[in-house]
């Protein structure tokens, strides 16, 4: 009877372990990758000027938030780390129909430079520049505070786990009203 508990007190173990990311607790995965990130702010209004004060784009979205985001580490040094991918396009929020932005603004973008993809070696920390935007959908009001979570679509064998660094994202995020300039 004791065994039996053991042996499901280790597998609940193993799976709360495996949900928070800090183990595969079963077959090798390739390698942990840890995505490190801080929200630079949010904005669903912007106004964007030239520099001799006339209006290059101005927009607002009335069907939710835009989130800015900016990487600040891609910690590919575990044990078994093998060459990684990263694919801003993969990341997302939620049900993964929240996902990355690409251009904000019509007729004219906002003037963000966002990150593409690109690889990390296995054994090495990328700590470059690295931003995207994800739009989040619902109300305005109610998203302006708004911290999402972020998850990684992962291909077979990998396994991404994203730490917010507290240290660098203030609580509640800063709400740009308009955004006049890109926070990162």
């Amino acid at each position: 009877m004791s065994t039996r508990i053991f042996k499901v007190s280790a597998l609940i173990i193993c799976v709360v372990i495996t949900i928070m990311g800090l183990s595969s607790c079963g077959p090798a995965s390739e390698g942990k990758v840890l995505i490190t990130y801080r929200q630079s702010g949010n904005f669903n209004h912007w106004k964007m000027l030239y520099t001799d004060g006339s209006v290059y784009t101005e927009g607002r979205i009335n069907d939710g938030m835009y989130v800015r985001f900016q990487i600040t580490s891609i910690q590919n040094t575990d044990k078994n780390a093998k060459r990684f991918h990263f694919d801003p396009a993969k990341i997302y929020v939620s049900d993964n129909t929240q996902k990355v932005v690409t251009r904000i603004g019509d007729p004219k973008p906002l003037p963000f430079v966002d990150t593409g993809a690109f690889w990390v070696e296995a054994n090495q920390t990328y700590t470059g520049k690295a931003a995207f935007t994800i739009k989040m959908i619902g109300d305005p009001n109610t998203l302006k505070n708004v911290v999402p979570l972020l998850s990684y679509d992962m291909a077979s064998g990998e396994l991404v786990t994203f730490i917010r660094d507290q240290n660098n994202s203030p609580n509640p995020p800063i709400y740009f009203d308009p955004l006049t300039k890109d926070p990162n």
